[in-house]
């Protein structure tokens, strides 16, 4: 599985059923990573569902196209909005975007998430990423033991149909025993220090592989 960012296939291995956690600060360009992501695995003719809970749908689209990231009618994308609802609680479904009426209501956010898998699989889409974009705001709102059930939950599902997933998550602002908790779910860890410019990948029996990374007008690049 490729994620089509410059430097980084050379450096993180990914396969189908991957759950992968990216791990930084608010400045260390862990959105960009995951917005281009979504990006190119549109451009690659897969598959792609963005998860916002602290973002609307339409501002996200709005921030890709700074970058020149457009979005296309023939591209195969879904949102899953649960922050719209919030400011405006009769925002309808459209064929692009699923909103949910609330971050912590796991059982229609895990339905939004499954039934796009299942319409992409339907329309003989196979190769699928999934970009959760705070898994932060989960743990504001619901204990940590809930959000690692729900994560489970999740994980089994993507590893069901051999999809990779993305889920971005700020280790500072939380219990260190709740990020411990959070860790034990990742197949591969992906730690973004913007202090260093480094970027570190972490995966179960391969040695720990580490590059520099920059974010440019195009993008996140690395080495």
């Amino acid at each position: 599985m490729k994620t089509g960012i410059k430097g980084l296939d050379k450096v993180a291995t990914l396969s189908p059923g991957v759950f992968c956690l990216i791990n930084g600060s608010p400045m260390s360009g862990r959105r960009i990573l995951a917005q281009e992501i979504f990006y190119k695995t549109l451009k690659s003719d897969e598959g792609g569902i963005y998860v916002t809970t602290n973002d609307f749908a339409d501002d996200i689209i709005n921030k890709m196209s700074e970058k020149k990231w457009f979005l296309s009618p023939d591209d195969k994308y879904v949102f899953v909005d649960s922050y719209s609802v919030q400011s405006n609680p009769s925002v309808e479904d459209s064929e692009n975007i699923k909103y949910v009426p609330s971050t912590a209501d796991f059982a229609k956010l895990s339905s939004a998430v499954l039934s796009s898998m299942s319409d992409f699989i339907s329309k003989n889409v196979y190769e699928q990423k999934i970009v959760f974009d705070s898994v932060d705001t989960l743990l504001m709102y619901v204990s940590p033991q809930s959000v690692y059930r729900f994560l489970s939950y999740l994980r089994a599902k993507i590893k069901t149909f051999k999809a990779t997933g993305f889920f971005l998550l700020q280790p500072d602002l939380h219990d260190e025993k709740a990020v411990k908790t959070i860790i034990q779910l990742a197949d591969i860890l992906i730690n973004i220090d913007d202090k260093k410019n480094e970027i570190s990948i972490l995966s179960p029996n391969l040695p720990p592989k580490t590059a520099k990374y920059k974010i440019t007008e195009n993008g996140f690049k690395v080495g």
